[in-house]
């Protein structure tokens, strides 16, 4: 979902959020979804911590425990980062 498939031009992160957090809330957990919240991570850092916990979250409902663990430490990394004064 990072382009239009008909005219090619790129996708304003905002709209892949929306996307992403409705498929979240819906109960999807494949890797399109995967893909979309680590695409946001690089695109919208300010929220790069959140991305991170809801990819956890994703890798933990596939049973993969060892990805969600990383990626929960990569979120409150990220968290911890953005609390730094002069962030």
């Amino acid at each position: 979902m990072g382009r239009c498939n008909s005219c090619h031009a790129r996708i304003d992160p905002v709209i892949k959020h929306r996307y992403a957090e409705l498929c979240f809330a819906d109960g999807m957990n494949g890797s399109e979804i995967l893909e979309l919240y680590l695409s946001l991570a690089g695109e919208i850092p300010d929220n790069a911590s959140k991305y991170f916990d809801r990819i956890s979250r994703l890798y933990t409902a596939q049973g993969n425990a060892v990805e969600a663990e990383r990626f929960r430490a990569f979120a409150i990394r990220a968290e911890a980062e953005q609390d730094e004064p002069g962030s």
